[in-house]
């Protein structure tokens, strides 16, 4: 089992390789530790190594540990050690930061523990089948980041046919005090509340939490998360929905 240190220093790692911002999730957010550090796939008899191989050398050459140091000088450290600097300055682990970042693509666009990456990209996930002309699939907040103000909020489009089937919500806050109660209202007036608190690294995630009160109504329009209580710090960072309708069911049982 890894201690805090290790486990911190591959959380950096993955965050690196898949960097939040900019209203997009990132690797935190979306937990890539937990897929990087499941047995099943084979790395965790390596992650201690590859944290001491990478202290080693960043302490060498840059005289921190590679959490202490700066985005960008993670980034090029990951680089010497995986060889895109010349392979005389790789690890001997460097299949081991290659499983990390295929395992770190994997919880990100495979969505194994919720939808905030698929959401973001657009692509709702495995299938029973879509209706050509619905509103059902996919579908993030193009204007994020924004502060957690009273009053504030965030609004995504929805284009296309039918009512409601299922509609899951994901939302990122950053900040140290980011605690809010956010609304997500559907375009006929009904909302769901949805409460994030960040956590000790400054990160609130709501990951992929259906809605069922809004079942039934219109997919399509103009769905708005509204901030109704704020703690007066932070950011909503990102957001989106998954949404099925009534056609793509039907679709399904024919």
């Amino acid at each position: 089992m890894l201690d805090e240190h290790e486990r911190a220093t591959i959380v950096a790692i993955a965050e690196t390789f898949l960097p939040g911002g900019d209203g997009a999730p990132g690797a935190t957010d979306v937990d890539a530790y937990a897929t990087i550090a499941d047995p099943a796939y084979g790395v965790t008899p390596y992650l201690a190594e590859v944290v001491a191989d990478v202290d080693a050398w960043c302490v060498a050459r840059r005289l921190r540990t590679f959490v202490a140091l700066s985005p960008e000088d993670r980034e090029v450290a990951l680089e010497e050690r995986m060889g895109l600097r010349g392979m005389v300055i790789a690890s001997w682990y460097r299949p081991a930061y290659e499983g990390i970042l295929a395992l770190t693509k994997l919880a990100y666009f495979g969505g194994l523990r919720g939808g905030l990456g698929l959401g973001y990209l657009a692509f709702p996930g495995a299938s029973r089948g879509w209706a050509p002309a619905s509103a059902g699939g996919a579908w993030a907040a193009a204007d994020t980041p924004r502060p957690l103000v009273v009053g504030g909020g965030s609004t995504i489009r929805i284009d296309g046919a039918g009512a409601i089937a299922t509609v899951r919500a994901s939302v990122v806050a950053v900040g140290e005090d980011a605690r809010a109660t956010l609304r997500v209202k559907a375009p006929d007036g009904r909302f769901f509340d949805l409460a994030v608190r960040s956590d000790d690294g400054g990160r609130g995630v709501v990951n992929d939490v259906e809605l069922p009160v809004l079942s039934g109504g219109p997919a399509a329009g103009a769905w708005r998360l509204e901030i109704g209580r704020a703690a007066g710090g932070g950011e909503l960072a990102a957001w989106s929905l998954r949404v099925r309708t009534d056609l793509d069911e039907a679709t399904w049982r024919r």
